[in-house]
């Protein structure tokens, strides 16, 4: 070539480049069309260098790339005629000079000479073996590799010349007798015949940290994996299982999970299902990675389980860049109870909807701002809706006013306080004015904004009048129990605490209502025998028995006791539909009483008077004719005259009649006598109680 041109040839390829005379040193830049290949193999190319004198000389060269090491340029020394130089004919070898982006690259560079001595290096290296650039010059490539794996150095250079580049893991042993990873790429140049070896040494120790960390989190994987309850399956691109943990194999009913590797997928999926799990299947892309698949996996129990799956796509990458699936991970999990469960909400919320739409209550939702979304046919009937409330207002159904105090309560919702009852007048379709007592309950989100209000209404205005014409019955029974002689009072179960009390018990107590209602408890004028029997007999009524009887003594004027009979009947909760037989509490005790001092008194004098009657019979009528005599206070003499017998008989009928009545003396014969044959006002109707008798139950 004329003109200052030369001529490069590199891998097949023929660059023409202006030349540079006249100059001393020559920067050729390495492009990438003179190099395809790894960044740490060699490229020979031949190069025509102008001498001085103008001529031309023709040269084989050897360039090795260093863009993985930050430089992109390598300098050459100028090339002495084959003539001149060393006694190979080439140049010596620090004919090569490193930039200085090479000096300061993080990638380690060393040149071994003809015995594998390191004869020039760069900080990186000399920083993976931990020691100084002087420290290493000299040394023997084999002392400081420890995995050398390229014998002598006839073996090393023999095996460079017929592969150019060679690469290899190497640790490097440092002072301290720590190894260093590197990851070694060794080329061999031959510049002017003469022969050396051109090493970079890549740092790997972060990648063989990420290695030893890789391998100890796949183990861990994998005991997490051995111990998961989740079923995890991992087949190829056949479908065939590479993988599965022991869950899996436990639910197909294989003793190990080794038994299913190999295996085909499909034998496992009932033939039902095939079809639709392999169509989601193919719709796995590099684009959509993970589809969503729910299918009945047979058990060996004759059972079917479903089991929801997680089914991922691992690809891998070809020469040309294209993506291509390696292997299915799936991810399963039995979700039966789950499905059992949803199916179950699903009916029970369809019957709930059911019973919205057909219930006799008033049910709508709205927005905030008072939008109508839903309303039952209850409500849209009520109020004239018939084609539907939704995207209707408030304004709708209510006046004015009533938005006003709906928009009231809707403002003092919070999360905490979401549920508020409102009674308002609504008009109906036709016009009427009815009563309505609605529920309004706030729904919020999870940042505390109210989404939605829910109204549940029912027509009150029966109930309205009810209570009036209750409230007004109520004050005409009131009226009639303080105008009762018997003592009426009322009081809770647990104390004993008077709730209310009509005139006559408060008259009989001695004070006004502000002195025993609320104040008095029942227990007060007791004696502690009275109230222990009271309390145990309050303690047993049940729905069925609800009732007690007692017979209580109080103290009385004088010093004198005083009896009250009291009926006391227990008021019961309603029972719980939802609990039947469930105990029920009692609400309040009813008590109804009244003094039967005087009654009482006249039953024991009737009860003496039967008594003695009845001794009285056990006498012959002889006996009683004399006893008759005897009551009038004349002697036996005289009764012996009037009856005509002789006063011996007198004494013989006398004395039996005292033997068979039990009394010793005359005065006691008279007063039997006369209890006998008292006459007593018949008793007030009551229950039967003895003079011993504190009281009983009924």
């Amino acid at each position: 070539m004329t003109g200052g041109v030369r001529t490069r040839r590199a891998a097949g390829k023929t660059l023409d480049r202006p030349g540079r005379e006249g100059q001393d040193r020559v920067r050729r830049p390495l492009f990438s069309p003179l190099y395809r290949g790894p960044p740490w193999k060699a490229t020979q190319f031949t190069s025509v260098y102008p001498n001085l004198s103008g001529t031309q000389r023709l040269e084989r060269c050897t360039v090795v790339p260093l863009a993985s090491c930050g430089a992109t340029t390598m300098d050459f020394a100028q090339r002495p005629d084959s003539h001149s130089g060393s006694a190979s004919g080439g140049p010596p070898p620090d004919a090569f000079s490193l930039s200085t982006a090479l000096q300061d690259s993080g990638c380690g560079v060393f040149w071994l000479d003809e015995n594998l001595l390191i004869n020039r290096t760069n900080a990186a290296f000399a920083r993976f073996c931990g020691r100084s650039v002087e420290a290493l010059i000299g040394t023997k490539i084999a002392e400081i590799d420890v995995d050398w794996p390229h014998g002598s150095k006839q073996e090393a250079f023999d095996e460079l010349r017929s592969k150019t580049s060679v690469g290899h893991a190497a640790r490097l042993k440092r002072p301290d007798g720590a190894l260093y990873p590197v990851q070694f790429h060794l080329n061999f140049l031959n510049v002017c015949g003469l022969e050396s070896l051109f090493g970079v040494a890549l740092d790997t120790s972060d990648r063989q940290a990420a290695e030893d960390e890789t391998r100890r989190s796949e183990a861990r994987y994998r005991a997490v994996t051995e111990d998961q309850t989740e079923f995890i399956v991992r087949t190829n691109s056949d479908c065939r299982i590479t993988f599965c943990n022991p869950a899996y194999a436990r639910l197909v009913g294989v003793g190990s999970p080794e038994e299913l590797i190999g295996q085909p997928g499909r034998d496992l999926v009932r033939p039902e299902d095939l079809d639709r799990i392999c169509g989601t299947m193919r719709m796995l892309s590099s684009e959509n990675m993970v589809v969503h698949i729910e299918n009945l996996v047979p058990t060996p129990d004759g059972k079917e389980v479903w089991v929801y799956w997680i089914v991922r796509a691992l690809f891998d990458v070809d020469a040309n860049g294209e993506r291509h699936i390696r292997e299915y991970q799936s991810v399963g999990r039995d979700v039966s109870e789950r499905r059992a469960a949803r199916e179950a909400l699903a009916r029970t919320e369809a019957r709930y909807r059911s019973l919205v739409e057909d219930s006799p209550e008033l049910v709508c939702r709205w927005t905030p701002d008072g939008t109508f979304t839903f309303a039952n046919r209850t409500c849209c009937r009520f109020f004239g809706l018939s084609d539907g409330a939704e995207n209707r207002t408030l304004r709708t159904i209510w006046d004015s006013e009533t938005c006003r105090e709906v928009d009231r309560v809707k403002r003092g919702f919070t999360p905490e306080n979401s549920l508020a009852r409102l009674v308002m007048a609504g008009r109906r379709h036709d016009g009427a004015l009815r009563q309505l007592e609605w529920v309004f309950r706030g729904f919020f989100d999870r940042a505390g904004i109210l989404t939605e209000v829910q109204s549940v209404g029912r027509d009150v205005t029966e109930r309205f009048e009810a209570e009036t014409c209750l409230a007004e019955s109520e004050r005409r029974h009131r009226n009639v129990l303080d105008d009762l002689s018997e003592m009426v009072n009322r009081f809770r179960p647990h104390d004993g605490l008077i709730t209310y009390a009509n005139r006559a018990f408060l008259e009989a107590k001695g004070g006004g209502a502000e002195k025993v209602v609320g104040k008095m408890t029942i227990y007060d004028h007791l004696s502690r025998e009275a109230e222990q029997w009271a309390r145990s007999q309050l303690a047993a009524v049940t729905p069925e028995n609800p009732s007690v009887q007692a017979l209580l003594p109080l103290p009385g004027p004088g010093g004198t006791t005083r009896w009250e009979e009291w009926t006391n009947r227990a008021l019961f909760a309603p029972p719980d539909p939802g609990a039947p037989g469930a105990p029920r509490e009692v609400l309040e005790f009813q008590s109804v009483g009244r003094d039967v001092s005087v009654e009482l008194a006249a039953r024991n004098r009737r009860i003496e008077r039967e008594e003695a009657a009845a001794q009285l019979a056990k006498l012959t009528p002889r006996e009683r004719q004399v006893l008759s005599v005897v009551t009038t206070g004349v002697t036996n003499k005289v009764i012996a005259k009037d009856l005509g017998i002789t006063e011996r008989t007198v004494e013989k009928h006398r004395g039996s009649a005292m033997r068979k009545l039990g009394v010793r003396s005359v005065a006691e014969l008279i007063r039997a006598a006369i209890a006998a044959e008292e006459d007593v006002e018949a008793p007030v109707a009551g229950p039967e109680i003895g003079r011993e008798a504190i009281g009983r139950t009924g």
